[in-house]
């Protein structure tokens, strides 16, 4: 007959390595030995389990009825000795990687006094440096449980993903990552029609403010006239070509062309979201790779806030990065508040333990040295766009860098 898998975790400080054991093992029973300042957050834990467990036919038990002093050896010991009394005939895996060191040892020290003892038992630790499972007593744990899921890591952390608004739908969504990063390439590869799709967004910009002004409901609402100048001639043509816009068609010194609301946002700055995620995606280094992701926390009801919209998130062996991605005009202000916004995304979905990435359009000397040192102290990296061609290069690196500095 086979026997209960119970799981002893250590509550009390980082989520996530007691996570990674629970997604991996999926136990019958959770122990968990709990440290007395850390009582509030165990709804937090119980919602965890209760979304990763969503789909699953049996969820595990929750016991957190073994409440210790974080610094008390004798205290932690005994809760440990009390809870494998409780549960007895049953396949034991204590993981030691969080709280104090006080209670790893103390966990640790009743693992080793079980051994050739009748109840099996196994004691991790879980080497977030190496991405590898440190099996202090019995069988080893497959490393892969570091390769988790974006919708596992957000359920972590009491959070959910969705599409953002650029587009919303599934199927257009496809459409850009398949037809529409070609045009995304065409620029990076050809850096100068960055500057003139800016001008082209300003005289769309312009139009459409003119538009409102004048209440136009005209049938041509949509269509919008640039002047003829070979950068644009060139710009809208190959944008034409890749069906980001309609015609274009010359008119005199004019060129005319029609855009859809969804054309028009990837013009204005989904090219580079789409990219970047292409060129992580192709690395085949994460183990999950998304664009243009709202954050949504599950006890709130407010859905809405664009505030809370990733451009890019990539998983690396359980840590994540969050990219914010700038085209067009980018002023001072606009780039001291993309420092705050990956701040706060960062915050709920592991704080200073998240990779943060600022991707601009423009050269990097055109960033204020205010802003590149607001991005230093906040550890925020910075890649801009003479280094938009290597970007796959620079994102490998530095997550096999932020692996090994863990």
């Amino acid at each position: 007959m086979q026997k209960n898998k119970v799981l002893l975790i250590l509550f009390g400080g980082r989520p996530m390595p007691n996570m990674l054991t629970i997604i991996d093992q999926k136990p019958d029973l959770i122990v968990a030995l709990v440290s007395q300042d850390e009582i509030s957050k165990l709804p937090q834990l119980q919602s965890s389990i209760t979304t990763l467990f969503q789909d699953e036919s049996k969820e595990p038990e929750l016991d957190t009825s073994h409440v210790v002093n974080a610094f008390d050896l004798n205290d932690i010991q005994e809760k440990c000795r009390q809870a494998v009394k409780e549960h007895p005939g049953c396949d034991w895996i204590f993981n030691i990687t969080a709280a104090t060191t006080v209670m790893s040892i103390g966990a640790y020290e009743v693992a080793k006094e079980l051994m050739g003892q009748d109840e099996p038992i196994r004691c991790w630790y879980l080497n977030s440096s190496g991405s590898n499972v440190v099996a202090l007593i019995g069988e080893p744990g497959d490393n892969s449980l570091f390769d988790i899921t974006m919708d596992q890591y957000t359920a972590v952390h009491n959070c959910r993903l969705s599409p953002g608004t650029s587009p919303d739908d599934q199927k257009h969504r496809q459409y850009c990552q398949d037809h529409w990063i070609l045009f995304s390439r065409f620029l990076v590869q050809n850096p100068q029609y960055i500057d003139s799709l800016k001008e082209v967004l300003g005289y769309i910009n312009k139009q459409n403010r003119e538009k409102k002004k004048q209440n136009n409901k005209a049938v041509d609402e949509g269509i919008y006239h640039l002047p003829k100048t070979n950068e644009i001639y060139t710009l809208t043509k190959e944008a034409h070509n890749l069906g980001i816009l309609d015609y274009p068609e010359t008119k005199g010194n004019d060129i005319a062309i029609k855009l859809s609301p969804i054309q028009f946002r990837f013009l204005d700055g989904s090219w580079l979201e789409v990219y970047l995620w292409d060129e992580a995606r192709k690395l085949n280094l994460f183990s999950d790779c998304r664009w243009n992701q709202k954050i949504i926390a599950e006890e709130k009801t407010n859905d809405n806030d664009n505030d809370n919209e990733i451009d890019v998130a990539m998983l690396y062996k359980a840590q994540l990065f969050i990219a914010e991605c700038k085209t067009g005009k980018t002023w001072k202000e606009k780039n001291i508040d993309a420092i705050y916004k990956l701040d706060a995304i960062a915050s709920p979905l592991g704080g200073n333990f998240i990779t943060k990435i600022f991707v601009s359009s423009q050269k990097k000397e055109d960033l204020s040295q205010a802003f590149k040192e607001k991005a230093k102290d906040r550890n925020i990296m910075i890649i801009a766009r003479e280094e938009l061609s290597c970007i796959a290069e620079i994102i490998e690196k530095r997550a096999k860098k932020s692996g090994s500095a863990r």
